[in-house]
């Protein structure tokens, strides 16, 4: 997710990237300058607004509630990062005809940012990239797909009504107590980290695992085994344990290959704390669905992301 730090470096440099006219557009919705700011100043302000509680709030009143809803989703799915295909979806879901407009009066606002780079990179490798001058066009465009960002600091102060209700269900007269111990995932995360730590997953040019890999992950007699405690049946359970384990970082792509990443630090935590983290990886599986299991295209549509909250 990054520290707050790390946000306010980010900010920065995302807005550094901007079109002076684009960047004094969004200080206009932002911060309302009275004054011609150079643009040095701007970028201070305009990056230390975004970080200021009080100018949040007020900024957030002033928007319709459609953009107040999709920061709360965004708040709720513990996620700081989301596609925009799968926000359209979602508020198309909760009942807007437009789900880009929203998304689009955000970005002018400044509230949310695209993904110019990732989090952390090093700026000075942006150096010889152009300007980023218009908001709809890069909404727009479908390869890559667009990725807009939202700093905690602006997600912690939406608290908008969804207004989704959970209808009311018959409990049935001989109802039993299924309980779970919640290690099974993880456990399942933990074997693969430890066997592609010596032997990667290799994928093909269409993003799906050479035969070998994907023999392993639907034989394999820990990972392809269906779970005990699961309420409904999970398809293709070792090909799901991969797609999470990318989803959660445990697995990254180098190339053609899946590698074993970096030990997550939520791993040494609570369980509960775990789970919740394992969660929010769920909404970028994108190669598997539980109607289906395995076999969606890498970077294919996928709705179910956009139905999991």
């Amino acid at each position: 997710m990054g520290t707050a730090d790390q946000w306010t470096q980010h900010t920065h440099h995302t807005l550094k990237r901007y079109d002076e006219a684009l960047l004094r557009q969004v200080a206009h919705k932002l911060c309302k300058p009275r004054n011609q700011w150079p643009v040095d100043e701007l970028l201070d302000r305009v990056t230390a607004a975004l970080h200021n509680p009080p100018m949040i709030d007020r900024r957030l009143k002033e928007l319709p509630a459609p953009c107040r809803q999709i920061l709360t989703v965004m708040a709720r799915g513990r996620l700081t990062r989301w596609p925009v295909g799968t926000l359209v979806e979602i508020l198309v879901a909760l009942g807007h005809a437009d789900g880009l407009a929203p998304l689009m009066m955000l970005l002018e606002s400044g509230l949310l940012l695209p993904e110019l780079f990732l989090l952390g990179s090093d700026p000075d490798q942006e150096k010889g990239r152009g300007r980023f001058r218009h908001i709809e066009a890069w909404l727009a465009r479908a390869e890559p797909m667009p990725i807009v960002l939202a700093a905690p600091a602006v997600t912690n102060r939406a608290k908008e009504d969804l207004g989704i209700t959970c209808p009311e269900v018959e409990v049935p007269a001989k109802a039993t107590v299924h309980e779970a111990d919640g290690l099974d995932w993880p456990l399942r995360l933990a074997v693969l980290w430890q066997q592609v730590l010596g032997a990667p997953l290799r994928r093909t040019q269409q993003g799906d695992f050479f035969k070998r890999d994907a023999d392993r992950l639907g034989a394999d007699p820990i990972l392809s085994v269906p779970p005990s405690d699961a309420l409904a049946p999970i398809p293709d359970p070792g090909f799901f344990t991969a797609a999470l384990a990318t989803g959660c970082g445990l697995l990254r792509d180098e190339g053609a290959e899946s590698c074993a990443g970096s030990w997550p630090a939520n791993f040494q935590g609570t369980l509960p704390t775990l789970i919740a983290e394992l969660w929010t990886g769920l909404t970028r599986v994108s190669t598997w669905n539980p109607a289906d299991g395995h076999g969606l295209p890498q970077g294919g549509a996928n709705p179910y992301p956009s139905a999991y909250l």
